[in-house]
């Protein structure tokens, strides 16, 4: 086995490796509209603003994925609009989500999940919420 073989084999993520677990954590609390629209499952003042920026990042994701939407960005506007969330707070959530790594920035103010780390927050939005 060449050292590029040796390296992917134990280090490379594969997306598509878990992705019927993550359909199945993800639709647990997320539902996604036959025109792409992302409905969180779980609401009230339990779950935080950036819990549900996360979930709705996810729900674009997979929406993307199943062609139900035409791209897995969201822009900070669309967020606020989704959640109906002051644009000033859910722009500090989102830089968080960015600092944290949950999240990345795109192209002019757009973000997308960062797909490699959504299984623990599922998890744990599972545990915590249902």
């Amino acid at each position: 086995m060449s050292k590029k073989e040796t390296i992917r084999k134990a280090l490379l993520i594969r997306e598509e490796e878990n992705l019927k677990e993550l359909v199945s954590l993800a639709s647990k609390v997320i539902g996604i509209t036959e025109n792409g629209d992302i409905l969180l499952k779980i609401q009230g003042k339990e779950i935080s603003l950036k819990e549900k920026i996360l979930l709705l990042l996810i729900g674009k994701k997979f929406a993307h994925e199943a062609e139900l939407s035409d791209d897995c960005v969201i822009t900070l506007d669309e967020i606020s609009r989704n959640l109906n969330a002051d644009k000033k707070i859910s722009s500090a959530r989102i830089s968080e989500l960015v600092r944290e790594r949950k999240v990345r920035f795109k192209d002019r103010g757009k973000y997308e999940v960062v797909f490699y780390d959504i299984k623990s927050f599922l998890e744990n939005i599972i545990s915590k919420h249902i």
